[in-house]
């Protein structure tokens, strides 16, 4: 994704390479998975920083990456690898625990799901959920 910074790019590939790596998401698996790029505490504490918004992070930065931004570039990147006719895509709401409602979109390629969009929202509260959903998905 030539839109993003360098740090950027390096700062989502490396838990990108863990999960691959350790072939499994669980957070302790994929820091395992990295620790050749530091000890299990730093490499603990770089992905955690990820995670956080620039003005949150141990050293404040105004660098902060727009997901919704990012679905489209990165729908047309495994468009561009896919080599079939056909293409399956899934919608997997997940809840955690009664508090949020993730909703995600991925491209289905041998047994496995590559997210290319997602919402977040409120769990278990009335409303509609499938505009939300949909959203994101209008702009890939």
């Amino acid at each position: 994704m030539p839109q993003l910074t360098e740090a950027q790019s390096k700062g989502l590939a490396l838990p990108s390479f863990g999960t691959i790596t350790a072939q499994s998401g669980r957070r302790n698996s994929v820091i395992a998975a990295l620790t050749f790029t530091g000890g299990f505490s730093a490499v603990r504490q770089r992905l955690r920083e990820w995670l956080c918004d620039g003005a949150d992070r141990s050293t404040p930065s105004p660098n902060q990456i727009d997901v919704r931004a990012r679905f489209a570039p990165l729908m047309r990147w495994v468009l561009s690898l896919w080599t079939s006719s056909d293409l399956a895509l899934a919608i997997d709401p997940t809840m955690l625990s009664d508090r949020l409602c993730v909703i995600v979109a991925s491209v289905v390629c041998r047994g496995c799901a590559i997210p290319v969009a997602w919402v977040a929202m409120p769990a278990n509260k009335p409303g509609k959920w499938i505009e939300p959903a949909r959203e994101p998905l209008t702009a890939c």
